[in-house]
């Protein structure tokens, strides 16, 4: 029976020149280290995330297909770019997650409009430390007065 990450680099190698095969018959060789990596990923997570390991590791797993640029030179960097791959998914959920949280598809109105609204709720400063980040990138000046 051949080693197991001499097969992976194979067919790694046979991916690259193009086999459509080669991702399928990748899957199963990697897939439990790929859960054990997910797996690690969610434990820093929140304790009630709701994106499972299996939906993690399946949506990475698209994504690195889809990649087409990539050039993994074995095993342990193909393992590699695909933990990459799920960080950067968690970062995003979580990004969408506090977008819906700040009221994501609200109107906005800009008081030039002459809408004026109170509210009790006070200031979020984290968003106005944002805003007036923004303004200073964009002019140093602006940020400055306001």
């Amino acid at each position: 029976m051949p080693d197991p990450a001499s097969q992976v680099t194979e067919l790694l190698a046979a991916w690259r020149k193009g086999d459509p095969e080669a991702p399928g018959k990748l899957m199963p060789l990697v897939y439990d280290r790929l859960r054990r990596i997910a797996r690690q990923h969610l434990a820093r997570e929140r304790p009630d995330h709701t994106v499972q390991a299996t939906a993690l590791i399946n949506e990475a797993f698209l994504q690195v297909v889809r990649d087409q640029n990539a050039e993994w030179k074995d095993r342990v960097h193909f393992l590699a770019f695909s933990a990459q791959v799920m960080r950067r998914l968690l970062v995003a959920y979580a990004r969408r997650r506090a977008r819906s949280k700040r009221g994501a598809g609200l109107e906005r109105l800009s008081l030039s409009e002459g809408h004026v609204a109170a509210s009790d709720k006070g200031i979020d400063v984290l968003e106005l430390h944002e805003a007036l980040h923004r303004l200073t990138s964009f002019d140093p000046r602006k940020g400055q007065l306001v």
